[in-house]
């Protein structure tokens, strides 16, 4: 059964941090983790067989496009490839609710599907989103709490708990933060177009 964990976002030795940061390390644990965009599901980044638990729970397969949590722009540049105009269009929009399709790096598709050819990147605007993956020192796999019979993903920790309780670790509980999904950016090919309109405002590619 899942463990419901409070983290303080202020304070990087916070015990039950120190505690998370050694499940997603070595015990290839599966988390349901608050962004500025709803909670959703995370693991470590190399952890095989967490993201194969991930998949079980969605029924999806480990092809599936998955998306990154990165805490700065260094850790994107690890795991994708930017030019400077791309560089440029992330620094200004984050920490925000978009998601950027990016080339991946050759060196990480095979933690996925060695033949991807992209990435979704975040640095989502949330305190303990950001902190979980600076004290992380790497991204985290990161995917949607919707499931294929559900309406709307649960917002909630005590809802995200009985629906799927016996098949995670640990929630975080920080209450509510929201349902709206991020705005998709597809930036693979250099120029830039919108994948999904979302809670990021995209009228600065409208106009």
């Amino acid at each position: 059964m899942a463990e419901l964990l409070h983290l303080n976002a202020s304070n990087p030795n916070d015990p039950n941090l120190r505690h998370l940061i050694k499940a997603l390390e070595e015990k290839d644990a599966l988390i349901a983790y608050p962004s500025d965009s709803g909670y959703g599901f995370a693991c470590h980044m190399r952890s095989k067989k967490a993201l194969q638990r991930l998949c079980n729970i969605k029924h999806i397969e480990s092809k599936h496009p998955f998306s990154l949590i990165c805490a700065n722009l260094k850790q994107v540049s690890q795991v994708a490839q930017v030019d400077n105009a791309i560089f440029r269009l992330i620094k200004q929009h984050t920490p925000g609710c978009y998601t950027f399709v990016l080339p991946i790096q050759k060196s990480i598709s095979k933690y996925f599907n060695p033949k991807r050819a992209t990435i979704g990147i975040r640095i989502p605007d949330h305190p303990i989103a950001q902190l979980l993956v600076a004290q992380l020192q790497e991204p985290m796999i990161s995917s949607s709490l919707d499931h294929h019979q559900d309406t709307l993903p649960p917002c909630y920790p005590e809802d995200i708990e009985s629906r799927y309780g016996d098949t995670l670790d640990y929630i975080i509980d920080a209450g509510f933060c929201g349902q709206e999904a991020s705005t998709v950016l597809d930036c693979s090919d250099g120029a830039i177009s919108i994948m999904r309109h979302g809670a990021g405002d995209s009228t600065f590619l409208e106009s």
